[in-house]
């Protein structure tokens, strides 16, 4: 009786392993297509990041800055068929931040002029929590080194790129609001610098901002999540996105790499979905890449895999809890 019920035990396994790997290729090899771009979704993403991953050897720094250029290119052609109004592209190398002209001026290109008063590129500095009214610092002191992130708007031009001297303050409040008029369409580059780095400076600036207070006005320290919300996603700081499109440029060492988010920003992801071809995809890509080594070892973002990150997207349900 027992060697039967171990038989039996022992077959049910064999049913439900031919039933798990049936249905890994159904799901891998015979999902039906993507909708396009154009479609009716229940829901889109107002903001989508773009994470641009690159095995550092196989790419020289001609190759690697031309590949981030179109996948950027084809991503904000996309967003903008899609009714996306807001695009994050990041690498960890800065590579498309060193680019920031050129990103521009191909983007002129293909975005419509728009009519928002405020639509220019502004580079955003080192992230600094607002300094209090009783405070002797000047805010010059905490505006001082490399930036951090670079916006482009609809309506840019390479002349109004140069342009120095506006309002700080308006161009912060017009970031915090977004773009009033519904055409105008943003792209924001990021580096490793926007995430870690950020938070760092972040702590390094209450230290000075509570370190140059009078003595008789110092009260016990004490940040709050919300303070830090407000710092690191408020004006001068970058908005949570609602997808996240990680695209691996060139083929990964391993055949079916996991999920790494190579460094960026981490406070923006509390509630971010995450689209990541780890099967199908790379499987093909790792296959031509040892069978032809010789051959181009780059891709570029594909329409395809962008409509089934969206497709994704409109079916996720997100439950924020209390």
């Amino acid at each position: 009786m027992h060697l039967l019920f171990r038989f039996v035990l022992w077959v049910l396994h064999i049913l439900y392993s031919v039933y798990l790997a049936l249905s890994s290729i159904r799901s891998r090899y015979l999902q039906s297509a993507p909708r396009v771009l154009t479609a009716t979704r229940s829901k889109i993403p107002s903001h989508l990041a773009l994470v641009l991953v690159s095995q550092e050897p196989e790419l020289c720094a001609s190759e690697a800055r031309e590949t981030f250029l179109a996948c950027t290119e084809r991503a904000v052609a996309y967003c903008r068929a899609a009714g996306i109004r807001c695009l994050s592209v990041y690498d960890r190398q800065g590579i498309l931040l060193s680019a920031f002209d050129d990103v521009g001026e191909r983007l002129e290109k293909c975005l419509p002029p728009a009519q928002d008063q405020f639509s220019q590129a502004e580079a955003v500095f080192p992230l600094t929590p607002p300094l209090s009214d009783d405070s002797d610092v000047s805010d010059g002191r905490y505006f001082k080194g490399k930036t951090y992130v670079k916006t482009i708007c609809s309506g840019d031009t390479t002349e109004r790129r140069k342009k120095r001297g506006r309002n700080r303050a308006a161009i912060q409040r017009h970031r915090m609001s977004g773009p009033s008029n519904p055409e105008t369409f943003m792209l924001q580059l990021l580096s490793r610098d926007t995430g870690k780095p950020t938070i760092a400076a972040v702590a390094d600036s209450l230290l000075r901002n509570a370190a140059y207070r009078p003595p008789r006005k110092v009260k016990e320290f004490g940040v709050s999540i919300s303070d830090l919300e407000a710092i690191l996603e408020g004006a001068r700081g970058y908005t949570a996105p609602d997808l996240m499109i990680v695209h691996h440029v060139t083929v990964p060492r391993r055949q079916c790499p996991p999920l790494e988010l190579h460094s960026f920003p981490p406070w923006q992801l509390r509630l971010t979905e995450i689209y990541h071809d780890g099967f199908t995809g790379f499987r093909d890509r790792w296959l031509r890449a040892k069978l032809f080594p010789r051959a181009k070892t780059w891709t570029l973002l594909s329409e395809l895999d962008f409509r089934r990150a969206l497709d994704e997207y409109s079916s996720a349900e997100f439950r924020l809890g209390k």
